[in-house]
């Protein structure tokens, strides 16, 4: 029998070491209590939805048996959920059962108000409501024997919970005496006495633990609670650190799911050295366990929240004063920037104003430059103007010399012709035809007319402007219009003479072999066709050209 016992501790030894020995990927847990803690409300929402649900499923109650097992039911629904809401219907089931004096109904119902007020950390008035039960425990029937055994057991436990959760025990004896008296009440097969046995008593029940943990549906409070058991047994046995946090994890995972706002596994998870208190995971840890205890009324975990957000507090001032530090830093490093921008701006406006100021110059220089080309090609356009207009006087000039010559060359031969002839005619004895000859007048006319071509030419080549300028000296009708653009009429003729300052009319009959009559009566005949005072007309001839 002994050898069976030391093998039996042996094997059990074995499981614990190789359990202790199991790496867990405690980063990998966290992750996915980070999805379950960011869907809280939607599990919340569906908690919501089946209780509507129950409530909305309920009919007419036949016997007062039936409304107290709807109530219980609701009852049982918000007893993790809501704390008033479970006090309520925990309330309406013992009015139930007083009403019907169903007294072991009455009895259970009384149990159930004092477990809310004890999960709330209500405690006075739990232990009010608990000595409100004048039946023996003996005297009750099994379910509610269980039931009053499982309470006070609770009530032991939340007395120094911050105890329960480190593996202390407050008052050792006192823990141990209670578990000594209610633990008979609970099978030995029951989950819960396990349960409460692991918590209470410093006995090995990991296995027990484990048993029920196999025979658990996840996620169910059950599970949560069993989960924590477990990490509690081990960090008993002195397992690694991280088995504890993964067995709390799987709790807390397992009581987010459920929609379990009495629980406490997160709130240590929080004040665990392997979640770090600065970062956003703790802090949604923190509210999510804030709004749970607010929800439920919970004060039994006030001080633990209050620590937890110490802690993350602590971490945000310390990474504040490491952030103001640092916007310290980047902001002495950005005034350095900006000084070395100001100066390298100060050297590049110094440069382009320089810059600018020599562009200025070289413009200024450019646009003399471009003026003293302008001037000078402008120059050079008056030169070849004024060469143009010398050639073309010079071609002018020898024109007129040319043709004065030809003419005058052309008068002496037709002269030395004409002497020629009439010597001849003399040689021959033809005296009267010489005496014709030279009586005749068809050559002097010939003469005339020619030195009339050349003198037209003459003039219009040097006053191409002459005709219009007199007919605009004329009336409309009077106009003169030349024979030809070349030649002129004996009265444009006359006045040309005139334009060029020879004014009186014997000196213009000598110069055109007119008689001075001839030339008076052309000058009275235009002057009677001019637009201006007739006195004045020939000194606005006169003065045509003057200022040129």
């Amino acid at each position: 029998m002994k050898a069976f016992f030391i093998f039996l501790f042996s094997l059990l030894a074995s499981v614990v070491s190789m359990a202790q020995n199991v790496k867990f990927d405690i980063e990998a847990d966290v992750h996915r209590l980070d999805t379950v803690v960011a869907n809280s409300h939607k599990y919340d929402a569906q908690k919501m939805h089946d209780i509507n649900y129950i409530k909305r499923s309920t009919g007419d109650f036949v016997t007062p048996t039936e409304r107290y097992n709807f109530y219980k039911r609701l009852y049982d629904e918000y007893m993790k959920f809501d704390s008033d809401s479970a006090k309520h219907y925990a309330s309406m089931c013992q009015k139930v059962a007083s009403r019907t004096n169903m007294h072991n109904y009455e009895v259970a119902a009384i149990l159930d108000r004092a477990y809310i007020f004890i999960t709330c950390g209500e405690l006075i008035d739990a232990q009010r409501i608990l000595n409100t039960i004048s039946t023996p425990i003996d005297s009750l029937p099994d379910d509610v024997r269980m039931k009053y055994a499982i309470t006070m057991l609770e009530y032991r436990i939340r007395l120094d919970l911050k105890s329960f959760w480190e593996n202390k025990y407050g008052d050792k004896e006192a823990c141990l005496a209670v578990w000594n008296k209610y633990n008979r009440y609970l099978p030995d097969d029951m989950w819960q006495k396990h349960y409460y046995e692991s918590s209470l008593t410093d006995h090995d029940v990991l296995k027990k633990l484990q048993a029920d943990l196999a025979n658990t549906q996840r996620p169910s409070i059950k599970a949560a609670m069993l989960y924590v058991s477990i990490a509690r047994q081990y960090k008993k046995r002195g397992a690694d650190e991280k088995l504890y946090l993964h067995y709390l994890i799987l709790s807390a995972i397992n009581d987010v799911k459920c929609s379990n706002r009495e629980a406490s596994s997160l709130i240590f998870i929080v004040n665990s050295p392997h979640i770090c208190a600065g970062t956003e995971r703790a802090f949604n840890y923190a509210m999510l366990c804030t709004e749970n205890a607010k929800s439920y009324k919970d004060v039994g975990r006030s001080f633990d929240i209050v620590k937890a957000h110490a802690k993350i507090t602590r971490a945000y001032q310390k990474r504040l004063e490491y952030n103001i530090m640092l916007c310290i830093g980047c902001m002495a490093l950005l005034v350095l920037a900006i000084l070395a921008v100001v100066l390298l701006y100060r050297n590049v406006v110094r440069k382009r104003r320089a810059q600018a100021e020599l562009l200025s110059q070289i413009e200024t220089a450019n646009v003399s430059l471009e003026e003293s080309v302008k001037k000078e090609q402008q120059a050079l356009e008056k030169l070849r103007h004024s060469n143009a207009l010398l050639r073309d006087e010079i071609a002018y000039h020898n024109s007129n010399f040319i043709n004065v010559y030809q003419l005058v060359t052309k008068y002496i031969a037709d002269v030395q012709a004409f002497k020629k002839s009439v010597f001849n005619l003399i040689t021959s004895g033809k005296i009267d035809k010489a005496r014709s000859e030279l009586k005749s007048q068809t050559n002097a006319e010939n003469y005339l007319q020619n030195f009339f071509v050349h003198f037209d030419k003459a003039f219009l080549a040097s006053h191409p402007d002459f005709v219009e300028r007199f007919n605009q000296l004329l009336k409309p009708e009077c106009a003169i219009v030349p024979p030809t653009d070349d030649r002129l009429t004996p009265e444009l003729r006359i006045y040309a003479l005139v334009s060029m300052g020879i004014t009186d009319s014997v000196s213009i009959a000598e110069f055109l072999h007119y008689s001075p009559q001839t030339i008076y009566n052309y000058r009275l005949r235009v002057r009677h066709c001019a637009c201006i005072p007739e006195k004045n007309f020939a000194d606005a001839v006169a003065q045509m050209y003057a200022d040129e």
